[in-house]
């Protein structure tokens, strides 16, 4: 490397990290050649373009922003609401599927709470703790729709089923196998 490719570089280093002011730098340019430097980009010679130094920022705090990956973050709760319904006082996991009505309109479903009382719902009726919604009714299955708090915060939307019992039919075992 020569010695002014040397001193140059050297020289764009300090004015980099903001040691000599870019003016103190700046030498006159040779007439008749234009410069060629960006906006917000301030040229030492008609040749080469220097970016200008910015205020440097503190590690400290920029890794005080930062997020512990150890803790969980307390973010983006959903907030309580107290139940409007007995429907609402029960995880959906706890829901038994007794039966579904159908008829000419929609269909219905009957819901077991764990306390034994039976509901009669329909679509778009709430159910759960977590805001669940019952987002279809199918002959053997409802499907509910709830939005949960996943663990970076973030509030995601996740479908659940409440699926018929299989009932096998007067003592006879339900399998592929042939009793001959």
């Amino acid at each position: 490397m020569s010695p002014f490719l040397r001193s140059l570089a050297i020289l764009i280093f300090f004015i980099s990290i903001g040691a000599i002011p870019a003016r103190a730098a700046e030498s006159p340019g040779t007439p008749g050649i234009q410069s060629t430097a960006a906006p917000g980009v301030e040229s030492t010679s008609s040749a080469i373009a220097i970016p200008t130094a910015t205020p440097s920022i503190n590690p400290l705090e920029e890794a005080a922003e930062l997020r512990d990956p150890f803790k969980r973050p307390a973010s983006a709760k959903i907030a309580e609401v107290a139940p409007s319904s007995p429907l609402e006082t029960y995880p959906i996991e706890q829901f038994k599927l007794v039966g579904v009505i159908t008829g000419m309109q929609r269909l219905r479903a009957i819901l077991q709470d764990p306390a034994g009382k039976t509901h009669f719902v329909t679509e778009r009726m709430r159910i759960g703790t977590r805001r669940g919604v019952i987002r279809e009714i199918r002959a053997d299955a409802v499907i509910v729709r709830e939005k949960m708090v996943n663990v970076l915060g973030k509030e995601e939307v996740s479908d659940s089923e409440i699926r018929l019992p299989e009932e096998n039919t007067a003592g006879s075992k339900v399998s592929g196998e042939n009793h001959g």
